[in-house]
């Protein structure tokens, strides 16, 4: 089988940047030509394309540092301040900001990968996959298990403001009628005293 061509090596990486920088949960499908051409060790790869390999693991450490420190300071927030409106909204500004952040990275990983591509086309198949291992990665388990964590913040604390106005309800239900047939005159006894 021949090597990629430019356009298909610049197609591919293009599609895989648009997928990993959508809401999907899934992995991208490379090629089978990307996959039957792909055969290296990363030590063989491009210095450009090892430098941008170790350049994102950095920053999704500080991705996931940032991301960890905000959703704590939220939940303490939380935890003292108890207001629910200001916890969502908070949390909601964050998933945002996690998703930009995350588009930023994702498009630093991709520009670095596409140069290094241009420059070493013999390179293009494993350079396309070490960048899909790397997004599969970051995407699935980084961004996907912040959105997933502040998203289920959310529905808790949702979900807890309202069983316990359900159970106010209910009880207000049974307490009224309990309080109201007191004083049906089947329930109400006088004991005449002795005076």
């Amino acid at each position: 089988m021949s090597a990629l061509t430019t356009e298909e090596f610049k197609q591919c990486l293009n599609n895989m940047r648009t997928h990993y920088k959508s809401d999907t949960e899934s992995k991208y499908q490379l090629p089978d030509k990307v996959l039957s051409l792909a055969s290296f060790n990363a030590d063989e790869l491009p210095k450009e394309a090892q430098e941008a390999q170790t350049n994102f693991k950095k920053d999704g450490v500080v991705f996931f540092k940032d991301n960890q420190d905000g959703c704590t300071k939220a939940a303490q927030q939380f935890e003292t301040d108890k207001n629910q409106a200001n916890f969502k909204q908070v949390m909601e500004e964050r998933k945002v900001k996690a998703k930009a952040d995350a588009a930023l990275a994702i498009d630093k990983l991709y520009d670095t990968m596409a140069a290094a591509g241009d420059a070493h086309p013999e390179q293009q198949s494993n350079i396309l996959t070490i960048t899909k291992g790397l997004s599969d990665f970051f995407h699935g388990n980084i961004v996907g298990g912040i959105i997933n964590i502040v998203n289920a913040l959310v529905s808790i604390i949702q979900n807890v403001v309202h069983q316990v106005q359900k159970f106010f309800t209910d009880m207000w239900g049974k307490v009224s009628g309990w309080f109201g047939s007191l004083f049906l005159p089947e329930n109400l006894s006088f004991e005449k005293s002795a005076v």
